[in-house]
């Protein structure tokens, strides 16, 4: 006769003895002794079926090969099979499936496979949810067994199709004196809890003083009320029980849970009440980010030195673009004519002449609408539109690094490798944030190595605890100067220009010198009393509006403030926040969004007699973040405009929040 070790069916039967309601019997009927007599036991022969091989327990029967073919598991009870329950009350049933290598060998659980539970005889004193279950990483499968209100007797069975013969218990249905248990969840954390489930389990199925949210139960608890507070009724005395709170965001994410230190005991026609201190999930933010910064650095015009001044002289241009040219045109060509043509009889002088005639008014009206209505001559209005906005507003991209040092303590770098600008010309109407945006790399930008990549590191923590970072104050190198040269001279110039790179090639290319000479030939002339001047010929006048661009690029010294800019030095200090979301619900953040940053920028600019000068102006700024390793969810798809290492598109931010526009529509439209 073939004989397993029985050794080691007593070893089995030992670690598994457990059981819901009594504990463990020492019977041995309660043991599991896989000999000759255990493979002939065949079901049908000793519970009233026929005994022709197949098991009349309802849902669990199959039929069973002969020994001799050999069996590959085997399963066995992992607790004892005589179970008492109370009426209307509950228990938990447990087997195992366990592999068998030889005759006289037994080896590990087998995980993964189905375990059927049925009533033998369709019995309606008990039943059993759910009636399929599967066994754990150690082969264990439970099921709950809930009983009626009439007393007696019923057989639950648990059957594998890989198994020659099931496992039965006993249950007896009675009046086991019982109690109540109330469990009410607490929890005073930050986390935007929403919705709660209370489950209850038996404590042999969770130990609360191995739990946490990477271990979360595994078994089917015997009840669930999806609820803040729960009263679990009839649980039997000699039960012992663990409760768990979960407590879920409004978008479904779990953000919080607890579990009961110790089991509790049950007292007869008592309700037990039990606390659940509730712990929030901490979300994970380590790991690394696509970040994009849009930048607004306020009135930095007047902390430019003679940049500044002669960006303030373009900008002024773009709100009285007559006005600033008349300075010019008038002085410099129609003043000079006139005194020169002035008879010396004349004894009132220039400037009662001009009183008298109105000239002034009528070149200053004529050159604000020359300017608006000529087409070409708009684009100098645009431009300086568009340098306001270049010179005020940055958008760097890269990657953020974040790690957590403790609780609440952060740590992170900004790298920013990429530029962004805007060119909203023909977005007027466009829904789409990104609409316009042309994306640099710094490294194509050929600024010198030491920009290809605009570094910050900063330490921080959580400021609510949960979801919303906040970062200290800390320094990014920005080199300003050369980032708003190459903007310039690459991006806005050529696209306003017909391509030109530089200032006075822009301005010959913006002014129509025929149609300016014409005006001037029929309507600059003088007829005061007795002096009468007839003003600036054609040809005259042609030759002084191509000396114009000369004269505008001087007057507003383009090209050395230019070379100034590029030479400055710059320097951002900025602190920040922004709100973590956790989108694919596995507490891992995929998104930071609603970032802010607020700071200042020191500007050193060289004087004309060698000094320098020190200003600083306000910075503020809007940003959000992406992870780069969520290959798997993209809530925003990438676009065009793109780097090509990008897997989603950033959350869109609204530039316009911080740069009121308005300026430059007007001109947008005139110089199309």
């Amino acid at each position: 006769m073939r004989q397993l070790k029985s050794y080691l069916a007593l070893t089995l039967a030992a670690s598994l003895c457990m059981t819901t309601a009594f504990g463990c019997s020492d019977d041995a009927a309660n043991k599991i002794v896989l000999d000759d007599d255990f493979y002939n036991d065949v079901p049908g022969e000793d519970n009233g079926n026929a005994g022709n091989g197949s098991g009349g327990h309802g849902n669990g029967g199959h039929e069973y090969v002969p020994k001799d073919e050999g069996w590959e598991v085997v399963l066995v009870p992992a607790m004892v099979t005589d179970v008492e329950v109370a009426n209307k009350g509950l228990a938990n049933l447990r087997v195992q499936l366990v592999s068998i290598v030889d005759d006289e060998t037994l080896s590990e659980g087998v995980a993964d496979q189905s375990v059927e539970w049925g009533i033998e005889n369709d019995s309606t004193l008990v039943s059993v949810r759910p009636s399929q279950t599967f066994t754990d990483e150690n082969g264990i499968a439970n099921v709950s067994v809930v009983a009626g209100a009439v007393e007696g007797n019923a057989t639950v069975i648990a059957s594998n199709e890989r198994a020659p013969k099931p496992v039965k218990f006993n249950i007896a249905v009675g009046p086991i004196p019982t109690g109540n248990m109330r469990v009410i969840a607490s929890y005073s954390g930050y986390a935007p809890v929403r919705n709660y489930s209370i489950r209850l389990y038996d404590k042999k199925e969770v130990d609360c003083s191995l739990f946490d949210a990477t271990h979360l139960p595994t078994a089917e608890p015997l009840m669930t009320v999806d609820s803040p507070y729960a009263t679990f009724q009839n649980l039997s005395i000699e039960g012992n029980y663990s409760a768990v709170a979960y407590g879920y965001a409004e978008n479904g994410a779990m953000v919080a849970l607890g579990c009961t230190i110790t089991g509790t005991k049950i007292i007869e026609d008592q309700t037990s009440e039990v606390y659940v201190p509730m712990k929030t999930i901490d979300l994970d933010p380590t790991t690394t980010y696509h970040v994009r910064s849009y930048f607004d650095f306020g009135d930095i015009v007047s902390s430019l030195g003679s940049v500044g001044k002669m960006i303030s002289m373009i900008t002024n241009f773009a709100s009285n673009p007559g006005g600033t040219l008349f300075d010019i045109l008038w002085n410099d060509i129609i003043v000079t004519a006139i005194d020169q043509a002035l008879p010396s009889a004349i004894s009132w002088g220039l400037t009662k002449i001009i009183e008298l005639s109105g000239l002034d008014n009528t070149v200053a009206n004529w050159l604000n609408g020359y300017i608006k209505e000529n087409s070409t001559a708009c684009k100098i209005g645009l431009f300086g539109c568009q340098l306001r906005n270049i010179v005020r507003t940055m958008e760097l991209t890269g990657d953020l690094s974040i790690e957590k040092l403790g609780d609440l303590e952060l740590k992170g770098t900004n790298a920013y490798s990429g530029l962004s600008v805007y060119w909203r010309i023909g977005c007027e109407n466009s829904p789409d944030p990104n609409c316009g945006r042309y994306h640099y790399s710094m490294e194509s930008l050929n600024l010198g190595t030491q920009v290809n990549v605009l570094e910050g590191s900063w330490k921080g923590s959580l400021s609510n605890g949960y979801d919303r970072i906040a970062i200290e104050s800390h320094d990014l190198a920005m080199y300003y100067g050369r980032l708003v040269t190459f903007l310039i001279n690459n991006v806005l110039l050529p696209r306003i220009a017909n391509g030109a790179t530089n200032f006075n090639d822009a301005i010959a290319n913006w002014i129509n010198c025929s149609s300016m000479a014409k005006w001037l030939d029929e309507n600059i002339y003088i007829d005061v009393y007795l002096w009468k001047w007839e003003g600036i010929s054609y040809a005259t006048g042609l030759s002084w509006c191509k000396s114009l661009s000369s004269t505008l690029g001087s007057v507003l010294n383009f090209a050395s403030s230019m070379a100034t800019l590029q030479k400055l030095n710059s320097n951002v200090s900025i602190s920040g926040s922004g709100l973590m979301k956790d989108s694919s619900l596995d507490n891992v953040v995929d998104i930071i969004d609603n970032g802010r940053w607020n700071g200042s920028m020191t500007l050193t600019t060289k004087n004309d007699d060698g000094s320098t000068t020190t200003t600083s102006t306000a910075v503020m700024g809007i940003w959000s973040a992406y992870n780069k390793k969520n290959d798997g969810y993209c809530t925003y798809e990438k676009t065009a405009s793109d780097s090509d290492d990008q897997l989603c598109a950033f959350p869109p931010i609204d530039t316009s929040a911080l740069v009121t526009g308005g300026l430059c529509d007007e001109y947008a439209k005139c110089a199309k």
